[in-house]
């Protein structure tokens, strides 16, 4: 599903990009280049299905390379690498930071607004979300891959069906053909409006299961 958003690829110390390289290569196939808050950006046009994907590429320092799908989004993100204030999407006044455990490898969060919802197929708000939830606050998940294989997930919403609703964007409705060693979910309520999922997953479960319906809660989805 299409979205607005820029991912951030940060290399490590001693590692220079050479981005003038690539940006000569890009010549080839890049629909145009543009000046984005004064980084030189390569755009790619890809038809997939009945859309068209813009991406953006650019490289905003010499250890840093930046994917973009939304120019304004990418002009943002640029804008604020160089000091530029403004008020956080997601301030630390957010509920669901009480619940995301930022020390695991992997961790994330998403607050629902209702602004734009009907544009958004995954918000609770939209009535096209497979679980809409008038009452839902937002997530907050961690991801131990290597060491428990653990996902906790927690769901902030009053709704009284909150766990049934976290189940079916888990895919615990599919869990009766997973072995018991297979697929492993407890929910708990560490507080009022709050719903917790714990589940452990083997690696194929992981990706074939569990991820498909977490991505879809942050608004990642993917439809068949």
């Amino acid at each position: 599903m299409r979205y607005e958003g820029c991912e951030i690829v940060v290399f490590g110390s001693g590692i220079s990009l050479d981005s003038d390289s690539f940006m000569r290569n890009a010549a080839k196939s890049a629909t145009r280049f543009e000046d984005v808050a004064g980084v030189r950006i390569a755009v790619f046009a890809e038809p997939q299905e009945n859309d068209v994907w813009t991406t953006f590429v650019g490289f905003p320092r010499s250890n840093i390379a930046v994917i973009a799908t939304d120019v304004e989004y990418l002009r943002t993100v640029l804008a604020r690498m160089k000091g530029s204030p403004g008020a956080r999407a997601l301030p630390d006044t957010l509920a669901e930071w009480k619940y995301v455990n930022t020390r695991a490898p992997v961790w994330g969060l998403r607050h629902y607004q209702k602004l734009e919802a009907s544009l958004d197929p995954t918000s609770p708000f939209s009535g096209q979300a497979d679980a809409g939830d008038a009452m839902a606050v937002g997530l907050a998940f961690s991801f131990e891959p290597s060491i428990r294989r653990r996902v906790t997930v927690s769901y902030l919403s009053a709704n009284n069906k909150a766990s049934q609703i976290l189940e079916e964007y888990l895919g615990v409705a599919d869990a009766d053909t997973a072995s018991p060693r297979e697929f492993q979910i407890s929910l708990h309520q560490p507080a009022l409006g709050v719903i917790e999922g714990s589940v452990t997953l083997t690696l194929k479960e992981m990706f074939y299961r569990f991820l498909f319906g977490l991505m879809g809660m942050l608004g990642h989805a993917v439809y068949l």
